[in-house]
């Protein structure tokens, strides 16, 4: 199995953070590498990732969740997956997100990518953009707030 762990610091609240990432809607929109999720009763969603030219499919249920602490899944139908994203409180205007990935590399390409820590790049590349995205819209909350 092909593991990454990662972490990034975010100029938001810990509470912030957790509830935009917990609304699986918009991951879509703010990683590249999702194409689309769809959600039955909130516990399991169907995932369609992309990689490059390999697009992979799965079912996943949720494992655990700890309200702006921890949230937790594993596949359930396709390849093996699994991975748990972490909160943690910097002060009441930071925080640190946690992401750890567990995969089984399925075919030739997907072996490549993970020896080659294509994915692991794609994975930083997105957080780098959902840390843009949620900070920049932080600050226009904030604007509004003392207009």
């Amino acid at each position: 199995m092909s593991t990454m762990e990662t972490t990034i610091d975010l100029d938001v609240p810990v509470e912030l953070a957790y509830r935009k990432w917990a609304s699986l809607e918009n991951l879509p929109d703010l990683l590249t590498v999702v194409e689309r999720i769809d959600t039955d009763d909130g516990e399991i969603s169907h995932w369609t990732v992309k990689l490059g030219p390999v697009v992979r499919e799965f079912d996943a249920r949720v494992t655990e969740v700890q309200a702006e602490k921890r949230i937790a899944w594993k596949s359930i139908t396709g390849p093996e997956h699994s991975g748990v994203i972490t909160f943690h409180h910097i002060d009441e205007h930071r925080s640190r997100m946690g992401v750890q990935l567990g995969f089984d590399p399925d075919g030739v390409a997907e072996t490549l990518a993970s020896a080659l820590q294509i994915v692991e790049s794609a994975i930083e590349y997105d957080l780098g953009a959902f840390k843009a995205s949620i900070e920049q819209e932080h600050g226009i909350e904030h604007a509004e707030k003392r207009s």
